[in-house]
């Protein structure tokens, strides 16, 4: 069922049927024929992992297991890791930290308030810092949008840290990629080094994971936002990391405790979604699905999902191109994936 065989030393996973996994291979199988037929919009690889084994491994349009691929906002699920790395470490203290002692040298600060001085770094990663912000309902080449407008600024943590204000922090969910850059500043300073440099110490080398990019913005600023290019199986293995609660081949990567924090509910959304800190997790409408909805997932513009299965020790690796058609990943999980688990509860 796995689509290429092993090509690199070392490989993460075991490579193994689904049947020997209580996954039933023929559903699998339909998926792969749906996928293929474009069914699902532009999906560009599915990868299925149970109990450390690698059950399914598909690749389309021309991708295979080897091309790095656009994870876009999966990447600040991976930052909100390194903020959990620097706090194990003693860099960053707490998350309740006001965010504007990291910027000491960002003078002035246009459009200063109380609210502004009271953003913390919690805020940032759970998306309620209050800077006034349009993302969700605007498009991403928009030239007038706020995202577009960031991404041509000169100064990328001033433009951010010179927005007004909308909200008291911590009072409302504004997606917001902006939040999750002002975190790579913070980063920076904490650890005295680039983010991206931090990254692949803590992260990324320890994981075995060499075949990425992470992209930069302005002076160099590492992108947290929505900046990694990364292979699928390699996503993974960010999978496995959290599915071992921070452990990954019997060594501590993150704490635990982090793991634990960053990824339990904090805003409910809608009934289909909530939000964690970088991480989001499925709704209330998809409880009556499982005896215990502990997903949680990543999640980038255009179809590039990290998902996470606890209790049935279970991770979901998907990328695609959705750019102009509509993201049918969620779809194809409820119609084909989750029939195929035999022990679903």
């Amino acid at each position: 069922m796995p689509g290429d065989p092993p090509a690199i030393d070392n490989f993460p996973f075991i490579v193994s049927s689904p049947e020997s996994e209580n996954i039933d291979g023929n559903k699998l199988n339909e998926l792969d024929t749906k996928i293929s037929a474009g069914f699902y919009s532009e999906i560009h690889s599915l990868l299925i992992i149970r109990n450390g084994s690698l059950v399914f491994e598909k690749y389309y349009k021309g991708y295979s297991r080897e091309i790095p691929h656009n994870i876009f906002s999966v990447t600040k699920s991976i930052t909100s890791l390194l903020i959990g790395s620097a706090l194990y470490e003693g860099k960053i203290k707490s998350i309740d930290e006001k965010i504007l002692a990291s910027f000491s040298d960002q003078v002035p600060i246009l459009n200063l308030d109380d609210r502004k001085m009271a953003i913390t770094i919690k805020n940032l990663l759970t998306m309620t810092s209050g800077i006034k912000w349009t993302e969700f309902n605007d498009s991403y080449s928009n030239p007038t949008s706020d995202l577009f407008g960031l991404s041509l600024a000169e100064d990328w943590i001033k433009f951010m840290l010179d927005k007004p204000m909308a909200a008291v922090p911590g009072t409302v969910f504004n997606y917001n990629s902006g939040n999750t850059i002002l975190l790579s500043g913070i980063i920076k300073n904490a650890v005295g080094k680039e983010t991206a440099i931090y990254g692949a110490e803590k992260l990324f080398q320890p994981l075995n994971i060499l075949s990425y990019e992470w992209q930069t913005g302005s002076k160099n600023l590492t992108n947290t936002g929505w900046g990694l290019v990364m292979r699928p199986i390699d996503m993974a293995i960010i999978g496995d990391l959290m599915l071992g609660k921070g452990l990954y081949k019997g060594k501590r990567i993150i704490s635990e405790e982090w793991i634990n924090q960053s990824t339990a509910k904090i805003i409910t959304i809608d009934s289909g979604s909530e939000y964690a800190m970088g991480w989001w997790r499925l709704g209330s409408n998809w409880s009556n699905r499982f005896s215990d909805n502990d997903i949680y997932y990543a999640s980038g513009f255009a179809g590039q999902y990290i998902l996470i299965i606890p209790h049935l020790n279970m991770i979901i690796v998907s990328t695609a191109g959705n750019f102009t058609t509509q993201n049918r990943f969620f779809d194809a999980f409820r119609d084909y994936i989750l029939p195929s688990i035999k022990n679903l509860n």
